[in-house]
Order: C-alpha cells, then sequence, then structure tokens
C-alpha cells in the first residue's frame, strides 16, 4: 500500500505554480538584500495568491468547532479522552480516500 502525502489537495496547478513563483521571488529578494546591493526602502511590494486566501478560509474557525476544540482539550487535560484506536484508523483511511491532507 503506497500512501501519498498529499499536501496540495484541493489546488489547483495554477494555485502551486504561484506558490512556486513567490517562493522563488522571495528567495532572490532575500539574496539581494543580504547583498546589499542599494536596495531602496519603500520599493517592496506584496502579492498575495489565491492559495494564501484558501488556507486562510481554510484555518478558519466556526463557534461551534470552538467549542469543540474547548471541550476536547479539557477531556484530553483531565485524562478523560481515550478514542478507539480503530476508529481512529478508520478516520484516517477515509480521510485520505477523500484527498485529505
Amino acid at each position: 500500500m503506497k500512501i501519498d502525502s498529499n499536501h496540495g489537495a484541493g489546488l489547483d496547478s495554477v494555485q502551486l505554480s504561484n506558490t512556486a513563483q513567490a517562493t522563488a521571488v522571495e528567495a532572490s529578494r532575500g539574496k539581494a538584500a543580504a547583498a546589499g546591493a542599494g536596495a531602496s526602502a519603500g520599493t517592496d511590494r506584496v502579492a498575495l495568491s489565491n492559495l494564501s486566501q484558501a488556507l486562510r478560509t481554510e484555518s478558519e474557525d466556526t463557534p461551534e468547532r470552538a467549542a469543540y476544540l474547548d471541550k476536547l482539550s479539557k477531556l484530553v487535560a483531565g485524562g478523560e479522552y481515550n478514542p478507539e484506536a480503530s476508529q481512529i484508523a478508520k478516520s484516517m483511511v477515509d480521510d485520505l480516500l477523500k484527498g485529505g491532507i
């Protein structure tokens, strides 16, 4: 069985390409800054891709999720959280089959 770590799940090739381009630009800016090659203040620009918006949307918590996480944290802290290993395994496989991360 091969497990594919699909870190880009749900992202199209344009978004992934934009991420690669942004990484390359940041690397080149870092080299220029390190060289101190006459960089003038106020000339930096930031361009956020659709990827950043997608990640931000995915990470937002609803009040219901926040309440669930709070309850779960209290159970774990109190040593009362004892999930069944078979249920954890089933959920992991189901998530992978759905294309989750």
